[in-house]
C-alpha cells in the first residue's frame, strides 16, 4: 500500500479505506499472534500453527 500508492489513490477515495482496513487486519494479526504465543510455549508448535492459519487465510481469499 505504501510503495504502490498510485493503485491505492483512486478518485473515489476507497484507497484510504483500504489502507485503514489493511492496518486493522495487521493489528488484528498481531493480537492473534500474541494470544497464540500465550497458549503455545513451544516455538515449533506456535510456528506450525501460525503457518497453517496463514495458509488457510490465503486459500480463503485467493482469487480463482
Amino acid at each position: 500500500m505504501i510503495f504502490d500508492f498510485k493503485a491505492v489513490n483512486d478518485p473515489f477515495g476507497y484507497g484510504f479505506i483500504a489502507m485503514g482496513v489493511g492496518i486493522g487486519v495487521g493489528l488484528f494479526g498481531i493480537f492473534i499472534d500474541f494470544l497464540l504465543s500465550l497458549m503455545f510455549k513451544n516455538k515449533l508448535t506456535l510456528n506450525i500453527t501460525e503457518l497453517v492459519m496463514i495458509c488457510l487465510f490465503l486459500y480463503s481469499v485467493w482469487p480463482n
